[in-house]
């Protein structure tokens, strides 16, 4: 009898040890589970900075250029002569100018260019997200989206205080691009001048180019 017990007592030990090595499966498991759930989104958040910090970067100061020529959209009826999405906006008055015609003290001028100057940031910043979107549309598909394609929006969808639409298109050299359509009660920026972020694919940089003067623009918008 002595060695019957004797002989049951390894086949106790050895399940428990089996029942301990299950329950430290599970805990590892659930541990590597929960480390994917929670790492995964921080690493999508992380190269969604990454990306963005290396646009401004890489964004380079190019000479003024012809405006592009985005092409038409299916189904989209033919603009108006003079109205359509590249057409120069409204004249804007001549930097410095006072409200006489005659030039304004140097302080008064700084000022209204400070203040025209972030009305165009605010809407340039409220495009980023539409970039980022451009660049994954085109990375996964390979061609540029439009306004109502997958994650993009209709054009008058994004508006805002400093701006009522954001149109996107291909243009004629197959860049993707954003015409930022702007608007200002308060009158410091001309009602519906334009702003134009364009994607180059070939080497994934944006840049940026309005047909309002550079005093009305952002450093990084100048031509």
């Amino acid at each position: 009898m002595q060695q019957s017990q004797d002989g049951a007592t390894p086949k106790r030990r050895s399940k428990v040890l089996v029942i301990v090595l299950v329950i430290l499966g599970v805990f590892v498991a659930l541990w590597i589970l929960v480390s994917l759930l929670v790492g995964i989104p921080a690493y999508r958040a992380y190269q969604e900075r990454q990306a963005q910090q290396q646009q401004q970067q890489q964004q380079p100061q190019q000479p003024q250029q012809q405006q592009p020529a985005f092409a038409q959209l299916p189904g989209e009826s033919p603009q108006p002569a003079g109205s359509g999405p590249f057409q120069a906006g409204p004249a804007a008055p001549a930097p410095g100018a006072g409200p006489d015609g005659g030039m304004a003290a140097p302080g008064i001028a700084d000022a209204d260019a400070y203040i025209r100057q972030s009305k165009v940031n605010s809407a340039l910043i409220a495009a980023s997200q539409l970039k980022l979107e451009i660049q994954w549309h085109h990375r996964d598909r390979g061609v540029c989206p439009v306004n109502g394609v997958g994650e993009i929006r209709g054009a008058n969808d994004y508006n805002g205080v400093t701006h009522r639409s954001m149109f996107v298109g291909r243009t004629a050299d197959g860049d993707c691009g954003i015409e930022i359509t702007l608007r200002d009660e308060a009158g410091d920026l001309p009602d519906g001048a334009k702003v134009w972020l364009e994607y180059a694919v070939a080497n994934g940089t944006w840049r940026c180019y309005s047909d309002l003067p550079n005093d009305y623009l952002p450093a990084d918008c100048r031509s």
